[in-house]
Formats: C-alpha cells, sequence, structure tokens
C-alpha cells in the first residue's frame, strides 16, 4: 500500500523530474482524477450546502468518490477553526481606517 503516494512523492521531491500524473494512473484512475478535481473546484468554502446538492444531483459519484468529498468538507471545516480568529480579525477590519498612518505600498 501506498505505491501511488510513494511514485508521485518521488516525482514531486526529484527536481530533474516534472510532476505527470498521466504516468502514475491508469485511464480509468485518470478520468476518477479528473472528476473529483472537477467536483471540488466546484465547491466553495463559503456555500458548501448550496453546492453540495447541484453537485449529488450533477455527478453520478460512486460511493468512495462521495467519501471523498465529506472528506474535503472536513478538511474544509478543520481550515476554518485553525484559521477562524484571523478571518474574524480581517473580515472586522474590513472598512475601518486605521488608527495610525502605516504607509502603504501604493503611496
Amino acid at each position: 500500500m501506498g505505491e501511488l503516494l510513494d511514485e508521485f512523492v518521488a516525482q514531486l521531491t526529484d527536481d530533474s523530474l516534472d510532476l505527470d500524473i498521466k504516468s502514475l494512473l491508469s485511464k480509468e484512475e485518470l478520468i476518477d482524477w479528473e472528476l473529483l478535481v472537477k467536483v471540488y473546484t466546484d465547491i466553495r468554502m463559503t456555500n458548501i450546502s448550496e453546492d453540495l446538492p447541484k453537485i449529488s444531483k450533477f455527478y453520478n459519484l460512486k460511493r468512495w468518490q462521495e467519501v471523498s468529498v465529506i472528506a474535503l468538507i472536513k478538511m474544509y471545516e478543520v481550515m476554518w477553526a485553525m484559521n477562524k480568529p484571523q478571518l474574524e480579525a480581517i473580515a472586522g477590519e474590513v472598512g475601518k481606517k486605521p488608527d495610525t498612518d502605516i504607509g502603504s505600498m501604493f503611496g
């Protein structure tokens, strides 16, 4: 087990090689990979509850692919929880003028 990941890491860490997913996957695996990439790009982190019903209706996913989508959503949840204080701070600062002139690279 882990053979695919080992081969991927070998390509990733070898500066003389170009990363080539096609060389690692069968034709059917490549189709599955491309489908999941498309599904993942269709899920907006801020609109999961709106995007999931569309994905469920639009794509005919296998159960393991649905598990992968749910894992991605869990990853989004963890990322949100880890960055929540920073994201809330940014959201709270939008539209506020700074108390002091800290300069700007745009003058």
